[in-house]
């Protein structure tokens, strides 16, 4: 599910997750997420559809 991607890919980084939004209807298609680290955020999206999500792979 796109929330343990996010929390996965966060880790893997030295970042945290500090902000969630699963898409509900038909707008937006994507989920959203917010990654922070020490010195800066990162916004993160993932398409609704979970066949296209995939574990970040270091390197």
């Amino acid at each position: 599910m796109a929330v343990g991607h996010l929390d996965e890919a966060a880790r893997r980084t030295g970042g945290t997750v500090i902000e969630f939004r699963l898409a509900g209807n038909a707008t937006p298609n994507f989920h959203q997420g917010v990654i922070a680290y020490h010195d800066h955020h990162v916004a993160v999206v993932a398409l609704r559809d979970p066949r296209c999500w995939r574990s970040p792979t270091p390197g």
